[in-house]
């Protein structure tokens, strides 16, 4: 009975643990920092990301048959899984360019980050 109550108690604290979400890095370009910025504050007053990065690219693609090159600010905001398609559609409908880059992919965290971002997005 003795290892059968650690066991069980090894479980619940490792639930109690367990984040609640699924976290999600989102990643996205704009043209320059203030469109960047304005459309961050957008998606952070709505609580759909709890943080965004930026960081100032430069960019060669092709574009029309043409290789091309720009600087531009990329995005890159913390969401969770519960929030990505809402996310997708505010970034994709607010976005500068006609063409925008959304990227998404999923991520573990250390626990007091995770647990800052659940209560930042509830």
């Amino acid at each position: 009975i003795y290892y059968f109550q650690l066991w069980v108690s090894s479980i619940l604290m490792i639930k109690r643990r367990e984040p609640s979400m699924e976290l999600i890095l989102a990643l996205t370009t704009e043209a320059d920092l203030k469109k960047g910025r304005q459309l961050a504050e957008i998606i952070l007053e709505r609580r759909l990301a709890a943080c965004a990065s930026f960081h100032k690219v430069n960019s060669h693609y092709w574009w029309n048959g043409q290789l091309e090159h720009s600087e531009e600010v990329q995005i890159l905001f913390k969401t969770s899984k519960s929030y990505l398609a809402l996310l997708r559609k505010t970034v994709l409908g607010l976005h500068s360019y006609d063409t925008p880059e959304f990227l998404h992919w999923s991520v573990s965290a250390n626990q007091t980050y995770r647990e800052w971002m659940d209560s930042e997005l509830k």
